[in-house]
């Protein structure tokens, strides 16, 4: 991303020497730091948030649909949260492992917009009929994106997965972008009779960062509930074991270059 003050092309520079000119998109300085307070620091979110952002467009999010979000405690889960909400999703129902994580997730959006439902102690089927509970009138949701990391094997084997696509309503779409490595159940007779898609996405197509900048800039998506801890250049080894530290979806460290 590259700060601008007006809208004139970046320089032959910058779209030559450093990066492609496909991967270089202009950000307005002067309304995103000075009118809505965002350091280029904050802005480095941008990046995070096109992951879960090129999901919830391959799954074609509608305004005012259910999204089940598995882990939404994470980096990317997290900010999946806030993007679906800023696309107009009237409800999202957000995975973890524990309650005391949800809550604090629930904790920072207005009531009944984020509905937490935790893994933890259920089996399959439990889980399934928790999520869709946790959906409006409990009719169950209308997409699934799912970010699982590979620890979530430990003694559960994905069973948050099939639960997900079982709480999907009829024609519901599954958006698959986490890290399991081996085979994962699904439920067959279920996909089938009921019109569900599951669709493989890796990150998020050429369209995407345009878009999210729009989301930005126009005020539908806030930046204010990211932060991040910062550090000097010189300094990268400590903001390497920072970062090791940090699993939450809205803190993050960055190394600022300073002249």
């Amino acid at each position: 991303m590259t700060l601008s003050r007006n809208k004139a092309p970046p320089s032959s520079r910058v779209s030559s020497e450093i990066v492609p000119l496909e991967n270089v998109h202009l950000l307005d300085e002067s309304l995103l730091c000075e009118q809505m307070g965002y350091s280029p620091a904050r802005l480095t979110w941008i990046n995070t948030l096109l992951v879960p952002y090129g999901g919830l467009l391959a799954g074609a999010l509608q305004p005012g649909e259910t999204v089940i979000v598995c882990f939404a405690t994470g980096h990317f889960g997290g900010a999946a949260i806030d993007i679906a909400l800023a696309m107009g999703a009237g409800r999202v129902v957000a995975v973890g492992r524990r309650m005391s994580s949800l809550e604090k997730v629930q904790g920072g959006y207005p009531k009944g917009k984020v509905v937490g439902v935790a893994t933890e102690g259920l089996d399959e089927t439990s889980l399934k009929d928790a999520m869709r509970k946790a959906t409006p009138r409990g009719l169950g949701a209308d997409l699934f994106l799912d970010f699982t990391p590979a620890s979530a094997a430990e003694g559960q084997k994905w069973i948050h997965i099939s639960s997900a696509i079982s709480a999907l309503k009829a024609n519901g779409r599954a958006v698959l972008m986490g890290g399991a490595s081996d085979a994962v159940s699904l439920p067959y007779s279920e996909l089938m009779t009921r019109n569900i898609t599951v669709k493989g996405n890796f990150m998020f197509d050429g369209t995407a960062p345009a878009k999210l900048i729009r989301l930005i800039e126009m005020g539908n998506l806030t930046l204010s509930r990211f932060h991040n801890i910062e550090f000097d250049f010189k300094d990268y080894e400590r903001a390497i074991d920072e970062a090791a530290t940090k699993t939450a979806g809205d803190c993050g460290v960055v190394l600022v270059y300073k002249e």
